[in-house]
């Protein structure tokens, strides 16, 4: 399974996705440093996929990232 890192950077890394959503790049990096895509942001990530001709970016691919994050276990603090 890609990772979001994985995702982040077959789109061309923070810049690119930040400018291609209209979000800053921070809000990329941190679901770079979550690993996960927040679902809201889904369907820019599914558009702009496509228009780089990056087949494997599908909803499954980010659905299975969003369960893979909720099956890891809680670290302590």
């Amino acid at each position: 399974m890609k990772s979001c890192s994985d995702i982040i950077d077959a789109l061309g890394g923070y810049r690119p996705v930040a400018e291609a959503l209209g979000v800053p790049e921070g809000t990329v990096a941190s679901w770079k440093c979550r690993g996960r895509i927040s679902s809201n942001a889904w369907p820019g990530i599914l558009n702009l996929a496509k228009a780089e001709g990056v087949d494997w970016i599908t909803i499954d691919a980010l659905h299975n990232l969003r369960i893979a994050k909720q099956k890891e276990p809680e670290v302590a603090k």
